[in-house]
């Protein structure tokens, strides 16, 4: 997925999100309108737990490998000579 199909998918949860907000402002809330809020929310959580499983992922990839490298360094001694990254490495494998 490209930055901005990325950028667009995040625009269209704000755009819902802003148009939930004003549908609760709206008085009296209407049945109809408290349904569409209802599916506008439902949508949004949705979308937002897709993006994070999404990302999720590459996230997780970015971190260990950052790991790897500053556990790499750390082994040969060029950085946080106390071994607190291998610790932190064990934690986290």
């Amino acid at each position: 997925m490209t930055r901005t199909e990325i950028l667009q998918r995040l625009q269209t949860i704000k755009d819902k999100g802003i148009q939930a907000l004003k549908l609760l402002e709206s008085k009296p809330l209407s049945v109809d309108t408290q349904a569409e809020i209802r599916s506008l929310v439902q949508w949004i959580k949705e979308e937002l737990q897709n993006e994070y499983n999404r990302m999720l992922p590459k996230a997780h990839f970015a971190v260990e490998k950052l790991l790897r490298n500053c556990l790499a360094l750390e082994n040969r001694g060029q950085f946080a000579p106390d071994g607190i990254l291998a610790s932190l490495w064990r934690v986290t494998s």
